[in-house]
């Protein structure tokens, strides 16, 4: 199971290039201050041009989507991001290094799929999609042929990965399809291409 993956955007305000390596690190927490072991996730950055603005994605363990047993609300609800979070570089100003969120209100990247565990499928097995922003709350899997879309039953949805099952075809043989991710507030994943077998062996 994956964690989620936060997108940060650092900027160099000064007019100077920074040459040198600075780590920037996101933490969550379940405390308005960061408690003793946080969850985290560290990012070794190479550098930044004088005014240029860079973003940085980190994926911090899946323990951070842990919840509530009574609530269902998130159990570590906060989240702290720090640039230059060892004190590597000489600054005039590092009271912007930092920042600190309520995770409920952090919006979502938008959802990509990076990753399937097969390329060809016979009806009823089930594929693998690994990616970025799916979201904790179930969407759908949609799989297209041509003009035809069907939504696939769902086995897991995290917000890295999710499990569909291949819906069934009518008639045998090898068909082209693609398959997308609508996540619950109705935006849709790239597509990725499978072929469906309806004559390949099922795994499960």
């Amino acid at each position: 199971m994956l964690g989620p993956i936060y997108r940060i955007w650092l900027r160099n305000n000064s007019q100077t290039n920074i040459n040198r390596e600075f780590d920037v690190i996101v933490m969550v927490s379940g405390e308005e201050n960061v408690s003793a072991r946080p969850i985290m996730a560290t990012k070794r950055i190479a550098g930044i041009a004088a005014g240029e603005t860079i973003t940085v994605n980190l994926r911090v363990p899946a323990d951070a989507n842990s919840r509530d047993a009574g609530t269902r609300s998130l159990a570590l609800p906060m989240l702290y991001a720090a640039s230059d979070a060892n004190a590597e570089l000489a600054e005039s100003d590092e009271e912007n290094n930092a920042a600190a969120l309520q995770r409920s209100g952090i919006p979502l990247i938008d959802p990509r799929v990076t990753a399937t565990d097969r390329t060809t499928a016979a009806p009823g097995t089930l594929i693998a999609l690994t990616g970025e922003g799916f979201g904790r709350t179930p969407g759908a899997a949609i799989v297209m042929l041509g003009g035809l879309k069907m939504r696939a039953e769902l086995a897991d949805w995290q917000p890295g990965s999710v499990r569909l099952r291949v819906p069934p075809l009518l008639g045998a043989g090898k068909t082209d399809a693609v398959i997308a991710l609508l996540r619950h507030d109705g935006k849709y994943s790239n597509a990725v291409a499978v072929t469906i077998n309806a004559t390949a062996p099922r795994s499960r």
